[in-house]
């Protein structure tokens, strides 16, 4: 009896621990949760460390399309698939893109083409973009319906003084076509991204 009652106690001291460790660190709480229960973030912290570590080699200039089917050394990514022909698919909720502008005194404009992984059977896919951990835009995607606009604007003043731009996508009704019927294709699918365009606004 006395070796249950310790048990429980210990049981009980576990849950609050883990519930008070969640609610100060609501971020990290998450990731754990989505990267070891659910399956549903495609990088680990440790990953994640070395992609912020990883230089970019080349500033991103204006009036230039990057395409997302090779790897451009002046993009950095994590969360994403392969590289294929028509671009580079999101892979889990959270992806992330980094790159360095050029020298500015206008704000920003990024211009995202972007095709959704909507269909029949997977109807919607909702976005949310963050630039550091502020949100800049919200993409709602909903099949047979006009797709919203992808364009990003970056306000000079939000424009970091190294010109580095760390982006995260946030993804809500990623899905993998095996589990809709489509194919062998695991990938949780949210976003293929086909390329980018980074224009003074004025």
């Amino acid at each position: 009896m006395l070796k249950f009652k310790i048990m429980l106690i210990a049981l009980v001291a576990l849950v609050y621990y883990g519930v008070t460790y969640c609610m100060l660190s609501r971020s990290t709480c998450q990731y754990y949760a989505d990267y070891y229960l659910f399956d549903a973030r495609s990088f680990s912290i440790k990953q994640e460390l070395a992609f912020k570590q990883t230089p970019i080699k080349k500033i991103t200039d204006f009036f230039h399309v990057y395409r997302f089917n090779v790897n451009e050394r002046n993009l950095r990514v994590i969360g994403f698939a392969r590289y294929e022909e028509n671009g580079l698919w999101t892979d889990g909720n959270t992806s992330k893109l980094s790159f360095l502008l050029s020298s500015t005194s206008s704000d920003v404009l990024l211009y995202f083409n972007i095709d959704p992984y909507v269909n029949a059977r997977n109807p919607e896919i909702y976005t949310e973009v963050y630039l550091e951990d502020r949100q800049i835009a919200k993409w709602d995607f909903i099949y047979g319906k006009k797709m919203p606009k992808t364009i990003i604007k970056l306000a000079k003043k939000e424009i970091p003084s190294d010109l580095l731009i760390n982006l995260t996508f946030k993804i809500e009704g990623m899905n993998s076509p095996q589990k809709l019927g489509y194919g062998d294709d695991t990938r949780k699918l949210g976003l293929s991204f086909n390329s980018i365009e980074v224009r003074p606004k004025n």
